[in-house]
């Protein structure tokens, strides 16, 4: 985040923030919440993903549904 801040107030441009949304990892209300508060201040767009699933791995996307109540916040 240091180097984030750090280059949006040395250029003055705007950064485009990649967020994947992994089915019950990170794609609560409290999660959207705290990327808000993680954010705040830094001028940025962000860019919701769904995840991809991983067959071998617990790590499954987030649902078109879930992830659109995720950016409603």
């Amino acid at each position: 985040m240091a180097a984030c801040k750090g280059y949006v107030n040395e250029t003055d441009r705007n950064i485009f923030i990649e967020y994947a949304l992994f089915n019950g990892i990170n794609d609560s209300i409290k999660d959207a919440d705290e990327l808000i508060r993680l954010l705040d201040g830094l001028k940025c767009s962000i860019n919701l993903i769904l995840g991809n699933p991983i067959r071998s791995s617990d790590f499954q996307p987030s649902s078109r549904e879930v992830a659109l109540e995720f950016q409603k916040n």
